[in-house]
Order: C-alpha cells, then structure tokens, then sequence
C-alpha cells in the first residue's frame, strides 16, 4: 500500500528487531502490535533487505521453506509499506537540482513503492512496466509477500544473501577512503567530491548556476539530498575511526541510514545509531543540521514508548 501524507507512524525495523517481534514476541507480540499501530494508522516499513535478512542462509545451509513461508505471513498481517532506496539519491538529486534552478527548496520525494518486489527491481520504476513482459508483472503484482519472498528463494537464494565479494569489496573502497582521508570528517571538499560522483555517475550535465553553487545549496538546506548527506556524514565517522572494521553486516546497515528521514522512527544496530548520533552533533557544532539522530531508537520497545 502507498504511503500517503496523512498517514500515522511508518516505523522501519531492522531484522534483529523483526526477528524478536515475529519469533519471540518481545516487546509484544506482532498482535498487540498491529493493536497499536492500526488506530494511530501506523504501519511498518519494508525494504528489500530487512526482508531479505529475515530469510536465514549461508553458502553451505539452504533456507528452511517452511520457517521463511511462517515468518512472512505473519510479518504480511502487520499492516506495512514498501520503501525502495536502490535509487533515492537519484530521485534526491533530481529533486535537489529543480529546487536550486527555480530558486527554492526542492520538492518533497516519495520512496514508497506498492509491493515488494519494487524495493529491489534493477530497472527503474518507470521503465518496468514499459519493458517487463506484462504477464510476469502480473503475476508478481498477485504474489503475497511470502509467494514473492519464496519464489525468489527458489528462483536464485544467492540474490539474499550478502557474499564474499561484497565484503572484500567494501572492504577496498574503506582502506582507500582512509588512505586519502585519514581521520578527517565534515571537509567541504569530500562533501563536494561527493555531490559531484552523483553527476559523473548519472552523467548528468552541470546544473544551471553551476556546480560549486549547488554543492553550496544543498550544504545549506537540510531537506536537499536528506538521506544522502546522512548517509554521506554517517559514512565519515565509521571511515573516520581508523580501528572499525567492515562486517558484512554493515552492508545493509549502511544503507538504512539513507531512508531515516523518509521515516517516523526506525532502529538500527547500537554502532550505526552512535555513528548517527556523532554525525548529527558534529554538523550541529558547525551550525548546520542533520534530518535523522532524533528518529533513531535502539528497540522497538522504546519506539512504543515514544508513540
């Protein structure tokens, strides 16, 4: 279902907390929650890899069928809402780059999708339905969440799954950024090299005004590329604490920074929550401010709280 502006709390869970809900009831059990959630018109924000990480699997143990098949439909019952972030700095900068050449704030992005499959499909939106033979989407559109989940495990289990070479790859991107950095955090010119890999990445042409003035404008304006300065800033403290070391796990936590401020209340693991925080402080120092510290909590009992 889409979100829409008048809706209530949209509250994303990583999978440790999914699991404590959907497996040992705790803080509640997903009955009480949807309790809580359906008069606020709450709803629990899904992506491809809080989804994906419920799904237990290594290389050598295939998934338990019938435990993924368990899990999902009762994670489906709570009512929910799809975010894809495979391309929101994309629709961020976009919306970004209209705001600076018409001279004011860039418009509000929606990252909510209507199923699941939507969170991590390679071809943009817009496309899909253009291209995609319409009886497969078809059917994926009719597919509950625990048929799209399973079919996936079946068609190809390893696309679930974070694997050696990802590791070994942030890995190199980590030691190179430190080797270049150092320890350093919050430089004008990293923010700017930043902004400027999203236009040689997309190869889209330099924004009327040029460059240098955009890089200014979103600096200055916390609702421009909002999930992306969190995740860029975010980024700067775990690459600027020389000791930390990449776990496959920081994968996907790292990407769920960049949907904190599309959400209401979210938790994340305690080292990217304190990563946040220490982002967040550090940009306030330096008079500027950050959309995402205030939306973290570390469990889901703690968010109840705070309805």
């Amino acid at each position: 279902m889409r979100f829409v502006r008048r809706d209530g709390p949209r509250i994303f869970l990583d999978s440790r907390d999914l699991i404590q809900l959907l497996e040992r009831s705790e803080p509640v059990s997903a009955t009480e929650l949807e309790r809580e959630l359906r008069p606020r018109h709450g709803r629990i924000v899904l992506t491809y890899t809080n989804v994906a990480e419920l799904v237990a699997q290594t290389p050598d143990q295939r998934p338990d069928h019938a435990r993924v098949r368990d899990l999902m439909r009762r994670l489906a019952a709570l009512p929910h809402t799809f975010l894809r972030f495979a391309d929101l700095p994309s629709l961020e900068f976009r919306a970004a780059i209209e705001g600076f050449e018409a001279g004011r704030p860039p418009r509000v992005v929606d990252p909510y999708v209507i199923y699941w499959w939507e969170t991590f499909w390679s071809l943009p939106l817009p496309l899909v339905r253009t291209i995609e033979n319409p009886a497969r989407l078809g059917l994926l559109c009719n597919w509950s969440l625990a048929q799209q989940v399973e079919g996936l495990v079946l068609l190809d289990p390893d696309c679930l799954r974070v694997d050696e070479s990802d590791l070994v790859e942030l890995h190199e991107n980590i030691a190179d950024d430190r080797n270049r950095l150092k320890a350093a955090r919050g430089r004008a010119d990293s923010f700017a090299a930043g902004i400027i890999d999203q236009f040689i990445r997309h190869e889209w042409p330099e924004p009327t005004g040029g460059i240098d003035q955009f890089c200014a404008y979103v600096a200055s304006t916390p609702t421009a590329c909002a999930g992306w300065r969190l995740g860029h800033d975010v980024y700067e403290e775990f690459r600027g604490n020389l000791t930390a070391k990449p776990r496959k796990g920081d994968i996907a936590d790292f990407a769920h920074v960049h949907l904190i401020p599309y959400v209401t209340h979210a938790t994340l693991d305690r080292a990217w929550r304190n990563r946040c925080e220490q982002a967040c402080q550090r940009r306030a120092r330096e008079g500027s401010h950050l959309i995402g510290a205030e939306k973290i909590y570390p469990s889901l009992a703690e968010i109840l709280r705070a309805l």
